[in-house]
């Protein structure tokens, strides 16, 4: 290869990184990233208490007479 060309491949290269670059952190995608990201916590966070809740209540069953009296109120 003549060094004419490796200096173009490296030059679009360059500038392709740096479009993704100004993409990336572009207000638009920093906001977009941050409520998937809060969605995807908020949806995980409920499953997983969800799962531990089911999971005390079938070793305590007598706790299920609490939280069912506390939910009454």
């Amino acid at each position: 290869m003549e060094p004419d060309t490796d200096y173009k491949k490296l030059n679009a290269t360059l500038e392709c990184l740096e479009k993704n670059l100004i993409q990336q952190n572009s207000f638009r995608f920093i906001f977009v990233r941050g409520i998937i990201y809060g969605v995807g916590f908020v949806i995980g966070t409920s499953v997983l208490a969800g799962v531990a809740l089911a999971l005390l209540l079938q070793l305590f069953p007598f706790a299920s007479g609490f939280i069912d009296a506390t939910a009454l109120k």
